[in-house]
């Protein structure tokens, strides 16, 4: 391992899952988040496979994005109270998110550029899009409590269909306020 860090004893991630996974992808990958060895910090990796001129792979080249920054970023991206922005791995397991609540396990595919639901082990219902970052290995998911984000339509409905009947009852109150005035007056 070679790293811009100096190291105090000689490191190898060969075995690592990660490490493993791309080497094989034969193409550009990305890990999940791992506890880096030599920064101590979880990260996530990016990973570019190094293929020999006789096509054996020969290596990778590495670069890791420090995680708390990453959410860090998500934390001031500007994201609604009751929203949470969070990165997911291609199983829909949460990867980061930009605050410490329960989130439920989206499935990524039915989330992918439409609308889904889901639903946490509590039993709140989320409504949430997806998109892919890299090559449906991570993607960034959008979501909202169900009940939270239909508040604002619900009381729209119920305030729409409230007016017309307070309308009615005040133009037939004063229908009825005027034609008891004309005919009392008309009467003295």
């Amino acid at each position: 391992l070679c790293s811009s860090t100096p190291l105090d004893w000689p490191i190898s991630a060969a075995s690592e899952k990660w490490w493993q996974r791309g080497i094989q992808s034969g193409s550009f990958s990305v890990s999940g988040v791992i506890m880096a060895p030599v920064l101590q910090k979880r990260v996530i990796v990016a990973m570019q496979p190094i293929i020999a001129a006789n096509g054996a792979k020969d290596g990778l080249i590495t670069a890791t994005i420090d995680a708390s920054r990453l959410e860090q970023s998500l934390v001031t991206s500007g994201v609604r109270r009751n929203a949470a922005v969070a990165i997911v791995n291609g199983s829909g397991d949460v990867v980061l998110t930009h605050e410490g609540r329960s989130l439920p396990h989206f499935d990524v595919n039915a989330g992918n550029a439409k609308v889904a639901y889901a639903k946490t082990r509590e039993g709140t219902r989320w409504m949430y899009a997806a998109a892919p970052l890299y090559e449906r290995e991570l993607f960034v998911v959008y979501a909202e409590p169900v009940d939270q984000l239909m508040a604002t339509s619900v009381r729209q409905v119920r305030i729409n269909l409230i007016l017309p009947l307070v309308a009615l009852v005040m133009a037939s109150l004063a229908i009825w306020l005027g034609t008891t005035r004309l005919v009392l007056r008309w009467l003295d």
